[in-house]
């Protein structure tokens, strides 16, 4: 019910700002899924995320799939992703306060 939920509840505003999204390069087994009793859809970007967001959305691919994100092998890259990101996300703070 959470995953519906999370999919299909829609915020009443559109976000002005840029969404940053880390995409997960593979797809959740069939065997989980069905576990779950929930398929997380394909298109989130074009029919979920972009809608809800004045500017197109960041992409950033890490490995792994949903669940496996955060795994040992896995989390290194993520936290490389996210580091760029929160380092950008500084940058820009910075260079938009020094231009107010």
């Amino acid at each position: 019910n959470n995953f519906r939920e999370l999919h299909y509840n829609e915020p009443n505003e559109v976000y002005t700002g840029q969404i940053t999204y880390l995409w997960a390069k593979e797809k959740i087994p069939t065997s989980l899924s069905q576990l779950l009793n929930y398929e997380i859809p394909d298109d989130l970007l074009d029919s979920g995320w972009s809608k809800l967001s004045t500017k197109p959305i960041k992409t950033h691919f890490v490995p792994g799939h949903h669940f496996t994100m955060l795994n040992e092998v896995n989390y290194p890259v993520l936290a490389a992703v996210l580091k760029d990101c929160i380092e950008q996300a500084q940058t820009t703070c910075l260079s938009s306060s020094l231009n107010v």
